[in-house]
């Protein structure tokens, strides 16, 4: 079943400073080295927030996790709990659901972070908590799934492929259910930087049909 989700909403905003200072990086001239153009974009607020107690996780795993990690187990979590999957269902169910997990991602910014911080590096779940392959497999190891889990990575395609997968799955009955998950949270300037300097990026974080007042800047896209 699909469903068209619409809102009023605009998620575009100011780069936040939680993610970092667009003060430090921003500059109009596109070739200025080690900045950007651009000042906008779309963020989830309070990515790193986690209900670690809720998967059995402790608060010491939680913290060494990717948040992207953290955010496809709690949005696959309450997308299968709509679906009636829920952790009681799953234990009354005589066999397990053959439910497959495919994940899209294909940032990894939280590496990078990690890497900075020797005592993060050093704890014992530093390489899973920033480990894009792992990403897949939380969920189902938490919830006691069986089916595929991996995680795809194609660049721009990666969800449309993923979901393709998802959607092959189903139609060969390698699984009974597909849950496919999305998640890209840019927490470093460096992906954008090299984005602006390929003027790769809208100047004021839009798309062309959403805005046509810049149609004509040379670095609009």
């Amino acid at each position: 079943e699909f469903r068209r989700v619409s809102s009023d909403l605009d998620g575009v905003t100011e780069i936040p400073i939680d993610r970092w200072d667009v003060e430090a990086y921003f500059d109009a001239n596109q070739e200025t080295p080690g900045t950007m153009y651009v000042r906008h974009g779309s963020f989830v607020k309070s990515a790193d927030l986690f209900d670690a107690s809720l998967f059995g996780l402790s608060g010491a795993e939680a913290k060494v996790m990717d948040p992207q990690q953290r955010q496809l187990m709690e949005v696959g979590f309450e997308a299968l709990d709509a679906a009636g999957i829920t952790k009681q269902a799953i234990r009354a169910h005589d066999d397990a659901w053959t439910v497959g997990n495919f994940v899209a991602l294909q940032t990894n910014d939280f590496a990078r972070a990690i890497v900075r911080s020797p005592r993060l590096m050093q704890s014992t779940y530093a390489v899973s908590g920033a480990n894009p392959a792992i990403a897949a497999g939380r969920l189902p190891y938490a919830l006691g799934l069986r089916g595929a889990a991996f995680t795809v990575d194609t660049a721009c395609s990666t969800a449309l492929v993923a979901g393709h997968a998802a959607w092959r799955a189903v139609q060969l009955r390698e699984c009974e259910v597909a849950l496919l998950e999305a998640v890209s949270l840019m927490l470093l300037p460096a992906v954008g930087m090299a984005f602006a300097v390929a003027g790769m990026t809208s100047v004021n974080g839009r798309d062309r049909k959403s805005t046509r007042l810049n149609s004509s800047h040379p670095r609009y896209l």
